[in-house]
């Protein structure tokens, strides 16, 4: 009998232990803050790439951040963005008289993304592929 008291004992001690050590879940990480900053824009395709600037990304909520600078439009010139489950939407906006709209994506630790994206200035479109450095 003390030999199913102890069994049942070390068994409930070794789930209880096992259950303890569960992974802390990403779900409170802040992403839009940890992608605001400064960041080095590469164009490697498009009308004018190759082409290297700055950006600024502001967090704005959970799920939106502001870029200055973006297409290298000047600091007075923002571009808004959504945080989507693994990237972020540029929604169609009108920056500076060209309509701006994307997509990219980040990496696991939120200092390098791929971006992809198209400027409309009325008269033509430029198709941009360009990757980001945080600073």
């Amino acid at each position: 009998m003390k030999k199913l008291i102890s069994s049942i004992i070390l068994s409930t001690a070794l789930i209880v232990a096992m259950t303890s050590c569960e992974e802390d879940s990403d779900t409170d990480l802040d992403i839009a803050a940890e992608l605001a900053g400064v960041w080095i824009f590469n164009e490697t395709q498009g009308d004018f790439a190759p082409q290297t600037y700055t950006v600024t990304i502001t967090r704005l909520g959970a799920n939106d951040i502001e870029m200055k600078n973006f297409y290298n439009l000047g600091n007075s010139n923002k571009v808004s963005a959504t945080l989507t489950g693994s990237g972020i939407s540029i929604p169609t906006q009108s920056v500076n008289g060209n309509a701006v709209s994307g997509s990219a994506t980040y990496n696991d630790d939120f200092d390098s993304m791929n971006l992809n994206f198209s400027v409309n200035d009325g008269a033509s479109v430029d198709n941009v592929v360009a990757n980001a450095q945080k600073q």
